[in-house]
């Protein structure tokens, strides 16, 4: 348990009411809220509930089942190896497709392990990605439950006045700015992450070599020893 997750309770209860002023009263017209509500297409609760179900270790486990099957692609491309008593067309042929086979496994960042353990860096990148959006939503959400505007909310009554009702709305919008411009961040950061490992996590394929016309030995004989 870290600290989002024992702020979620109460700052539930506090985003609850922060999205049931919003519905009731709006927020000031030129409120910072409106373009985050734009960004997002989300209220507070939903948004931080989203972020609160996010966890970093399942992912840091995955990337380390992932380097593993990663060293055993490149144990099994070592254990292929090339043989030392056959000559002729036959083995060069099969000398092309031997080491294109063993490039595929291992050969680099295209290969299958290469792309494993780029795999596994990006869970890692995401999972520290998690932990940090987690850290800063728990810190604003701290803030927010310490707040004079936690306090307009909580004490508001049904039957206000329309400037207690002002002064509820306004409580409200400016808990949720504050909240949902930190969650704003985390959506870009995680956008641009996103944006970043794309292309280095492209699919891959198998490319069968080309049909190099083998080089015949010096006496255009095929020989094999035993």
């Amino acid at each position: 348990m870290d600290q989002l997750d024992a702020l979620a309770e109460p700052a539930a209860d506090l985003l609850r009411r922060v999205d049931d002023a919003l519905h009731a009263h709006g927020a000031p017209t030129e409120h910072p809220l409106w373009p985050l509500l734009r960004r997002l297409g989300a209220l507070t609760l939903p948004s931080v509930e989203a972020i609160v179900a996010l966890r970093p270790a399942p992912l840091l486990a995955a990337g380390t089942s992932l380097r593993q099957v990663g060293r055993e692609y490149a144990d099994a491309r070592a254990a292929i190896g090339t043989p030392r008593d056959w000559e002729g067309a036959g083995a060069q042929a099969f000398e092309r497709y031997r080491a294109g086979l063993a490039d595929h496994l291992a050969g680099g960042g295209a290969s299958l392990a290469g792309h494993l353990h780029a795999t596994a860096d990006y869970t890692a990148a995401l999972g520290a990605w998690i932990a940090a959006s987690r850290t800063g939503l728990a810190s604003v959400l701290a803030a927010s439950l310490a707040s004079a505007e936690a306090v307009t909310l909580v004490t508001a009554c049904p039957a206000a006045s329309p400037d207690r009702e002002l002064e509820v709305a306004t409580a409200a919008a400016e808990i949720a700015a504050r909240v949902l411009a930190v969650v704003a961040d985390v959506v870009e950061t995680g956008e641009s992450l996103h944006a970043e490992w794309t292309d280095r996590l492209a699919g891959i394929g198998y490319h069968e070599p080309g049909d190099e016309p083998p080089s015949p030995p010096d006496s255009g004989i095929l020989r094999a020893r035993y």
